[in-house]
């Protein structure tokens, strides 16, 4: 139980960090003109083009950069298996075995891979850092697929939870 919830608050603490491409409709209060005019001195050293900084006490935002910009949601994809898995496959000690159909196209997609084979049995947990950590497409097709059965259905799941949770700006295509 304290692993799921590690994990959970990981993946929720990155998400918070991406939460601007999704942002939830009607439940922010937003800064009145002054989330970004922080003094010199108190304004974050932050080097992406895009952050999202808010109080989840109260929903202020307290900083934002880049926040309106649409980007391409690559990581959110990734955010999205990694928090559905955490959901789904709650022993992260069970073995999973990774298949051609897992693997598919990936190469020659140039797909970035934590570098699972077919034959591979790497554990629910490796899976989840190895979908994290490098990106890696082979996770979070080997986790979509151990979860829903097919990477069709598991986009229908990936949609209905960012439906469930208000995210209104998204519409996943695949799950990597």
């Amino acid at each position: 139980m304290f692993m799921k919830r590690k994990w959970i608050c990981i993946v929720l603490s990155v998400f918070t960090f991406f939460f601007n491409v999704f942002p939830l409709q009607n439940s922010i209060v937003y800064a009145e003109g002054n989330a970004n005019q922080y003094a010199a001195e108190e304004k974050p050293e932050i080097t992406s083009d895009y952050a999202y900084l808010i109080d989840l006490d109260t929903g202020q935002v307290l900083y934002e950069k880049g926040s309106s910009d649409r980007i391409y949601p690559a990581s959110m994809t990734k955010m999205m298996t990694t928090i559905l898995a955490i959901e789904n496959l709650p022993d992260t000690s069970m073995t999973v075995t990774v298949t051609e159909e897992m693997l598919a196209g990936l190469k020659e997609a140039s797909a970035s891979r934590a570098g699972f084979d077919v034959g591979d049995e790497p554990t629910v947990l490796d899976l989840l850092y190895g979908d994290i950590l490098p990106s890696g497409a082979d996770c979070s097709r080997a986790l979509s697929f151990t979860i829903a059965g097919s990477e069709e259905a598991y986009v229908d799941l990936m949609n209905a939870k960012a439906r469930h949770d208000r995210y209104a700006l998204c519409q996943y295509n695949r799950p990597a």
